[in-house]
């Protein structure tokens, strides 16, 4: 077999919607079982990618029988019991009554899983098929070449629940075929006997007719003798092999039968206490019985006896009818008139059959029913009621009763009557009070009493009026059963082209507003409700309308409610289950009170998921009762609505993205070309607004006062309320330079925080690169002044100092050669030419000293410190820790604290001063402090700024504080190669 298990072979959701909508419309059409079944397994086989599909019915004890199957290997047919294999599907499904997968065989034990590997099978997925709350059978899919796909066995569960249609409307077409076969042998049977037939003929044509309802049984008719003794009149059998004896299970029935004078069964002979009986595994196993009744009397039996299986358990109720067949024709004279009273009934019967049979209108049947047994038992007063309420029922059909159709009746819990008994047990029931009598039986749907058939008179009834009145009953029953099939599958297929619809809207990519709206109008339409709406939940539990369908005046979207009150949505924001309210009144909420002074009277909601969270709510509400399935109706559209929104969350998410990065990169580009500040700010106040919506947008520059200076605004400024404010700070190296604020009349959007952060980084790095600009020309512009000032204050030094010393030393070494050459003595002259000179060279001495101290440059950083420090008029206490530095560090770090001292000295006013220069893993950290009035200001003087230019150029920082009247402190860092 070629597996079929790729990628390809997967179907979308709309196939698997035109899949369910084929079955269910070969369903309406009325196909025969086995047509719809094998459908069933065609499409499952067609939508998913496995090797063959299968459907199978569950007998007793979880033993399954293949009933369908499509591509199925060789060696497999319909009609193979599936192998008992405990933790196979079939036997999974029948303990769980859920959905199971079986991921390997390989690794299954028992001796039945050789089946499996001799077909070929490696895994398989299975769905439970039930049949009005029961478990019926099983839909299975499976593989030969590895394992099936996932949540298959979730998938396989929507078509489970149209094979459960096709074969609850089946089951109710074959009780209809097998009330007709019935119906016409007892027609068959009652025609002999109303010809005067003789009895020994009548009772051929029970055995004959019994084994025809029965088939692979065998019909007895028996007369009782003597006590303990019991003669076979007629015995007819059904493919029964030869040896095989009934005459133990007969006997067994006889005995119940004459001592009860009611019906009897036996479903297993073999269990039955007694004696060890060799012949016993060649008995019939099973059987049932009903009495002969002639004068009052047990005058015999109709039986029934099985071979090999267990018989129906309606058998009882189907040979009663013949049994009274059997009794009328031994009655003489007086069997005649009832074999007529009889004939008249089956005709009455059929009259009604026939009608359910063409699915005549409920009313129609109705009528017909209360026509056909009120003059059938006598032109009674007869009355079909529909039990509406607890104690409440409403006339849906009558003849010739006092309650007209429409009218409601209520029942006293007192009430001594047979209408309130037959409330209470749910069984036929007639009180007589001796002047009139009464009596009816219920109509059973579903296991459910929908109502009752009730007949009055002011006569006594015949005693046999109840067992009538219970095949008109079953009639009616048999109608409702087909007639809720059949509003089940066309209610499936109305609910698939819903969904259908709304799922092609949102896979056209439908704006989300438009999706909802067709979500509420297609939820209003299939849970027959006036108003539905879509509500979205807030972190408080507050709620806002998104879409609406058949609102009432007032309600529009975008409507709010607090998350207060006990309404439907309310239970599930608190639950984040489906809730139901069926009466509005005094419930606690806005939108109860709102619906409830609407003129509506109950609501339901189910919970609406995105990514795992509660999003919202799907909510419909009525004026009328809520129909027990409204919350599962909600269901598949609320699933829907979830994956929708979150395919247009996406959407809008990734347009959203394109939009913000787009902008941030026209931004970027204004700030990498160096755009002037007042076009870069005005470019961001304009893209975030945009972003936002339109919001109002200001970026503002604090100023030195505390104020805050506006820069830039775009946008409409609107009045500003609570929580409508959004504010980032501008961060410019690490001082606050001003921030970005927005603020509107509505709350604002998610994601503005973080937009309003993006726009104020890149306002950021635009105020840095212009000041780092301005900065850079600045120190440029110092670095020449101070340098043209250095040679200006060395060229007044030397010439006012030492350049005067050596003209004067020049002068007096000429006067000393003059007088030399005179023969005069020179001792004055050169004792003069000399002091110039040694005064010319100390000033030169500390000239350079000055550049470039020698201490410095000859015992380092700890000495130059000690040789700067020397000199200071103030105390200065020094900490140097850690080893030598790098030479031109040792006199980058020296000149910093010489020119921190220097403006300790001329501006602190201080009296004590601490210098600390301390290695460490990061880096060289400098600080100097000192006890001075504080208040250093960078932009008041040139001190300070001369100083950050140089720990700026050795790629160090600087900070300050300097508070007004606490001192100073100047800390640096600065990195060591």
């Amino acid at each position: 077999m070629n597996s079929r298990r790729t990628a390809a072979a997967w179907s979308p959701a709309e196939d698997q919607l035109d899949a369910l909508r084929r079955v269910a419309d070969l369903i309406a059409r009325g196909a025969e079982r086995e047509t719809v079944l094998d459908a069933i397994v065609t499409e499952t086989y067609r939508l998913f990618p496995v090797d063959f599909t299968a459907m199978l019915r569950y007998e007793a004890d979880g033993v399954a029988s293949i009933v369908a199957v499509h591509n199925g290997p060789a060696g497999l047919a319909i009609g193979e019991r599936a192998p008992h294999i405990p933790e196979g599907l079939v036997l999974r499904v029948y303990r769980t009554g859920g959905p199971v997968r079986v991921e390997s065989y390989e690794d299954l034990a028992g001796a039945e899983v050789a089946r499996m590997h001799e077909l070929g099978i490696t895994a398989g997925a299975a769905a439970p098929i039930l049949v009005e709350g029961e478990l019926w059978g099983v839909l299975t899919a499976m593989t030969c070449s590895g394992p099936v796909i996932a949540d298959l066995e979730h998938h396989l569960a929507e078509f489970a629940e149209i094979a459960a249609a096709a074969v609850a409307g089946a089951q109710a077409r074959d009780d209809r075929r097998g009330l007709a076969d019935e119906q016409a042998a007892l027609r068959r049977v009652a025609a002999l006997a109303a010809r005067g037939a003789d009895p020994d003929d009548v009772f051929e044509a029970l055995a004959v007719e019994a084994v025809t309802l029965l088939p692979g049984h065998s019909g007895i008719v028996a007369r009782f003798d003597r006590p303990g003794a019991a003669t076979v009149l007629a015995d007819r059998q059904d493919h029964v092999a030869d040896g095989w004896s009934t005459d133990p299970v007969v006997h067994e029935l006889a005995v119940v039968v004459r001592r009860t004078g009611r019906a009897a069964r036996i479903d297993d002979y073999q269990t039955l206490p007694g004696p060890a009986d060799p012949t016993r595994s060649r008995t019939a196993t099973a059987g049932a019985a009903v009495p002969l009744h002639i004068d009052d009397a047990v005058w015999g039996m109709l039986a029934v006896v099985s071979f090999d299986k267990p018989l129906p358990p309606d058998t009882e109720r189907r040979l009663s009818p013949f049994a009274e067949i059997a009794a009328v024709a031994t009655s003489g004279a007086r069997a005649r008139a009832g074999l007529l009273r009889l004939v008249d009934e089956q005709a009455a019967l059929r009259r009604v059959a026939e009608l359910v049979t063409r699915r005549t209108g409920e009313q129609e049947l109705f009528d017909a029913v209360t026509t056909e047994a009120a003059t059938l038992i006598g032109d009674v007063a007869t009355t079909l009621v529909r039990s509406t309420g607890e104690g409440t029922l409403t006339v849906v059909a009558t003849h010739h009763g006092s309650a007209p159709v429409g009218s409601t009746i209520d029942v006293p819990g007192d009430d001594q009557g047979a209408v309130e008994e037959m409330l209470r047990t749910w069984q036929a029931a007639r009180p007589d009070d001796g002047a009139a009598s009464s009596t009816g039986v219920p109509v059973m749907v579903d296991d459910r009493m929908w109502g009752m058939l009730v007949v009055a008179t002011a006569d006594r009834l015949p005693a046999d009026t109840e067992q009538r009145l219970q095949q008109f009953a079953g009639l009616v029953a048999s109608a409702l059963a087909n007639s809720r099939a059949t509003a089940r599958i066309q209610h499936l297929a109305r609910q698939q082209a819903a969904l259908r619809e709304v799922a092609e809207l949102a896979a056209r990519g439908a704006p989300t507003d438009q999706v909802l709206e067709a979500v509420a109008v297609q939820a209003s339409f299939l849970a027959g409700v006036d108003f539905t709406t879509v509500l979205r939940y807030e972190p408080d539990g507050s709620t806002e309308i998104m879409a609406l369908s058949g609102a009432p005046a007032g309600v529009v979207v975008g409507m709010r409610a607090p998350g207060t009150g006990d309404g439907a949505v309310q239970r599930v924001w608190r639950t984040r289950r489906s809730a139901r309210v069926d009466d509005l009144a005094g419930v606690a909420g806005r939108w109860p009170r709102v619906a409830f002074s609407s003129g509506f009277s109950a609501s339901a909601a189910v919970p609406i998921h995105i990514h795992g969270g509660l999003w919202g709510a799907l909510v419909a509400v009525g004026s009328r009762p809520l129909s027990a399935a409204v919350e599962d109706d909600l269901a598949s559209f609320a699933h829907l609505t979830g994956t929708a929104i979150s395919s247009a969350q996406a959407r809008h998410d990734l347009r959203a993205l394109a939009e913000e990065q787009a902008a941030l990169r026209r931004v970027a580009e204004l700030v990498a070309r160096g755009t002037a500040l007042e076009e870069v700010f005005e470019a961001v106040a304009v893209e975030t607004s945009r972003l936002l919506g339109g919001r109002h947008i200001a970026l503002r520059r604090y100023d030195r006062d505390g104020s805050a200076t506006t820069v830039a605004t775009h946008g409409v400024e609107t009045t500003r309320r609570a929580g409508t404010e959004l504010a980032v700070t501008i961060s410019v190296e690490g001082r606050g330079w001003g921030e970005l604020r927005t603020w509107a009349a509505e709350p604002s959007p998610p994601g503005g925080q973080e937009r309003l952060r993006q726009f104020a980084e890149l306002a950021a790095a635009a105020i840095a690169n212009a000041e780092n600009k301005t900065q850079l020309t600045a120190s440029r512009a110092r670095v020449v002044a101070t340098a043209d000032e250095t040679r200006r204050r060395l060229q007044r030094d030397v010439h006012d100092g030492a350049q005067q010393r050596l003209v004067h030393t020049i002068l007096a070494l000429r006067l000393a050669r003059d007088a030399a050459a005179r023969g005069d003595t020179v001792t004055d002259e050169i004792d003069e030419a000399l002091h110039h000179a040694e005064r010319a060279n100390a000033e030169l001495r500390d000239l350079v000293h000055g550049i470039l101290p020698a201490a410095l440059t000859r015992g380092g950083l700890s000495s130059g410190l000690e040789s700067l420090i020397s000199d200071i008029n103030i105390p200065v206490e020094l900490r140097l820790t850690g080893p030598r530095l790098p030479k031109q560090l040792e006199i980058t770090v020296y000149f910093i604290v010489a020119e921190a001292l220097t403006n300790v000295v001329k501006h602190a006013r201080a009296t004590h001063a601490d210098v600390s220069v301390e290695a460490e893993d990061a880096g060289l950290s400098i600080e100097v402090r000192d006890d001075g009035i504080g208040g250093a200001d960078p932009l008041r003087g040139s001190g300070l700024t001369g100083l950050s230019d140089r720990v700026q150029a050795a790629e160090g920082t600087l900070t300050l504080s300097s508070p007004e009247g606490g001192g100073t402190t100047v800390r640096v860092r600065l990195p060591v190669p």
